[in-house]
């Protein structure tokens, strides 16, 4: 019987929560409709169309909105690791 390493358990834990932190702080970042946006989606698996409705955007908006909402964050987490770096 294999039991698991409570060491290497408690080392994934710090990691993804560090990670969860990271995220979080860029993500306050983002102006709220990027935010927004990007929580319905990820967190809350709605749909482009659910997402539309909710914003009163279009389907088209949404997905645009979407995508620059992704650049913006990927842009803040890369300067997060760089804070963490230096």
């Amino acid at each position: 019987m294999h039991m698991p390493d409570p060491a290497g358990n408690s080392l994934q834990t710090i990691i993804r929560d560090e990670r969860a932190d990271s995220i979080k702080k860029a993500m306050s970042q983002l102006s709220q409709a990027d935010e927004a946006a990007l929580k319905l989606f990820y967190f809350h698996e709605q749909s482009i169309e659910e997402i539309s409705l909710t914003m009163g955007w279009t389907a088209s908006n949404t997905k645009s909105r979407l995508s620059r909402a992704r650049q913006r964050l990927r842009a803040a987490m890369g300067e997060a690791f760089q804070a963490e770096i230096w």
